[in-house]
């Protein structure tokens, strides 16, 4: 696998727990908050592994580039432009991966996911 990948240009930097940087812990939960600087694009990624307690730690976060996460998750390429307030997370089931949103458990269909602009079908 090479080293990076730019999926999508100056996608910033979020906020992600060790457990997905690690690979112990599958992408399950991303929520998108107000950006705390420049580089920051506001998401915030967690592990199906992660517990209240595991995430109350400030040891067991890290930032990261967002594209090098996604490297990890593409699904995660999806999401990048999902507004402030966005409570998504990633159903895995026998039909594949599936983007849901938490609160009302409303699946978020392809035609709205992010395509970035290299992999946009020209008119």
């Amino acid at each position: 696998m090479p080293d990076y990948i730019e999926f999508i240009p100056k996608a910033g930097a979020c906020t992600v727990t060790k457990n997905v940087l690690s690979g112990q812990g599958k992408v399950r939960w991303m929520v998108r908050e107000p950006s705390k600087g420049p580089a920051d694009n506001g998401w915030i990624i967690m592990s199906h592994l992660d517990t209240s307690e595991y995430l109350q730690d400030g040891s067991n976060w890290d930032i990261a580039d967002f594209n090098s996460v996604c490297m990890i998750e593409p699904a995660l390429i999806g999401i990048w432009d999902f507004p402030v307030g966005s409570d998504l997370q990633i159903v895995r089931d026998d039909k594949g991966i599936h983007i849901v949103d938490t609160p009302t458990g409303r699946e978020i269909p392809q035609e709205e996911h992010f395509i970035p602009p290299q992999f946009r079908q020209q008119n």
